[in-house]
């Protein structure tokens, strides 16, 4: 959970429509605010002291930010041209400059590895291949009549653009990955959702996916993986609907981590503005703070715990504190209000088609609704899991009772979608089955080979065990006791299996302190910021 302190005064902004925007500088305690096209500050959010500013001749076009892997500052100016100086320069005017026959958007940066330079045509070079290409010609990525919205990190030297141009008066956006590589092909995304309107936007990247987020005129928060191996679905799973905030107007959206967002935009009775924080996992609304004065375009930016908010002439500092999650379990948080909506087509018809939606009090009772049918009910169960970021205890028992339902042994997917769920607590799963539904369960677990590799699985099969403790333990049924038996030797080869990753890990740890520690003939380090490195061997 998420509690917002109290609003404070970053800085004055002089010139709203000149702002370019803020970034994160070296230490993580100051931000850099680029307040005009001629005046940078860097000012510290723990007690708002600047610690320096930079009045600077030429015209800045975009953010000027610090480059963490050469500890260096960098800006854009005029679109056309780069400089770069360190914090300890002097006289940063005499900073060399570089100019490009390419008119020039953005810097992205990279915690450990070198910052990417984004062209307004959409091409993404590494920087210091930039500079030394910088009078080359270069192929354009987007089409002439659409221009960058925003560019954001998607992977090691992956950009996400966001790009928008406008057909018959209307606005249209899409989405382009693209690689520093020119080997590896863009992937192009138009974002249409029906006739709904995208309202914001935004990609955030963790340690093992990168998401693409979309709120949508109607409500929606969506989500969709971004990757360059295959085309991610727009707009992806629905996360929630939210009604508390005016979708007619901007929206900033960004993320403090991989569950929790932060909307900023107008207040439905257009009195003020309104900060969001919602939870994803619960699909909740965690925390709202309203203020009394809203600005278009909303901007909004989360850097540590801080929120910082562009309020007309003046930045506000919202810092937050991350609290320990407190639920009460009467009130159903994992239930959404959400619709299933279903169109139905026939190939020769002369009847109107027409979408209804059914609309389900709970999750439990859609479920129950699916299993009632008995028609593609593994089909349609798989389904609804996969649209489901989190589903409740109950959801999860009535598929195993759908699963134990048949006499042979099937469904094996919906079961491996089941187990991929954390279980539910022993006495909730002990009331719903008897102990040869235990039994029988046990062994369809086993049956799967899908033991070692879920994390969930364990969980499983203690959760069952755990249910009929007693039961397992003085039962003479040879069929159980082999059936234990062979859970012991599963277990068995897990922890052996640890064990010999324990032995290895200190010699990796050696082996990469070595590497760190050794160079090659030529001067250059093994140890990089890559995810590989190379060594030469002689065979003869």
């Amino acid at each position: 959970m998420v509690k917002v302190k109290s609003c404070l005064s970053l800085c004055p902004i002089p010139d709203p429509k000149s702002f370019l925007g803020l970034s994160q500088d070296r230490v993580p305690e100051s931000l850099i605010v680029t307040l005009g096209r001629n005046l940078v500050l860097r000012t510290k959010t723990t007690d708002m002291q600047q610690l320096t500013s930079w009045n600077i001749r030429d015209h800045l076009t975009s953010p000027v930010v610090y480059d963490t892997y050469e500890d260096r500052y960098i800006g854009i100016f005029n679109h056309s041209f780069v400089k770069y100086w360190s914090e300890n320069e002097q006289n940063y005017e005499k900073a060399k400059k570089y100019k490009f026959t390419s008119k020039l958007h953005s810097i992205v940066t990279q915690e450990d590895a070198e910052s990417l330079l984004v062209y307004t045509n959409g091409y993404v070079q590494p920087f210091n291949t930039a500079i030394h290409s910088r009078k080359q010609t270069i192929i354009p990525v987007i089409e002439p009549d659409e221009s960058i919205v925003d560019a954001h990190l998607c992977g090691l030297n992956l950009v996400a653009l966001i790009v928008s141009c406008e057909i018959k008066k209307e606005w249209h956006n899409k989405l382009y990955l693209v690689s520093t590589s020119d080997e590896i092909k863009s992937v192009q995304i138009e974002l249409k959702n029906r006739n709904l309107t995208l309202v914001s936007h935004g990609v955030f990247v963790s340690e093992t996916e990168s998401t693409l987020i979309t709120f949508w005129s109607d409500g929606n928060i969506c989500s969709s993986r971004l990757g360059l191996q295959s085309v991610p679905e727009i707009p992806g799973t629905v996360i929630m609907n939210i009604k508390s905030i005016k979708t007619t107007q901007p929206i900033a959206l960004q993320s403090i981590n991989s569950n929790l967002l932060v909307l900023y935009g107008c207040d439905p009775g257009e009195e003020g503005a309104l900060l969001l924080v919602v939870d994803t996992r619960l699909r909740a609304v965690v925390c709202r703070q309203y203020f009394k004065m809203y600005t278009k375009p909303p901007r909004l930016w989360v850097f540590q715990n801080n929120i910082v908010l562009s309020m007309g002439q003046y930045l506000a500092l919202v810092p937050f504190q991350m609290t320990s999650q407190l639920l009460d379990t009467r009130i159903k948080t994992q239930l959404p209000d959400e619709q299933s909506t279903k169109t139905v087509h026939w190939e020769e018809s002369d009847m109107e088609q027409e979408e209804k939606a059914v609309a389900y009090e709970t999750h439990e009772d859609k479920f129950r609704t699916i299993i009632d049918l008995e028609k593609d009910t593994e089909a349609t169960l798989l389904n609804t899991l996969d649209s489901c970021a989190e589903v409740p205890d109950s959801c999860l028992l009535l598929c195993i009772k759908a699963i134990l339902k048949n006499s042979t042994p099937t469904g094996t997917e919906l079961l491996l979608k089941v187990l991929s769920f954390p279980p539910p607590k022993s006495v909730n799963f002990k009331k719903e089955f008897d102990f040869e539904a235990s039994v029988e369960l046990l062994t369809r677990i086993l049956d799967t080979g899908f033991a070692l590799f879920n994390v969930h699985t364990s969980e499983w099969t203690t959760c069952i065990i755990d249910a009929y403790y007693h039961r397992f333990l003085l039962c003479d049924d040879k069929k159980i006791q082999e059936l234990l038996q062979e859970l012991h030797s599963i277990v068995q080869l897990e922890v052996n299996a640890l064990l010999e990753l324990s032995e290895i890990k200190p010699k990796l740890e050696r082996r990469l302190d070595l590497l760190k520690k050794t160079k090659n003939d030529d001067g250059f380090n093994h140890s990089s910021s890559k995810s590989y490195s190379y060594e030469i061997v002689k065979l003869y």
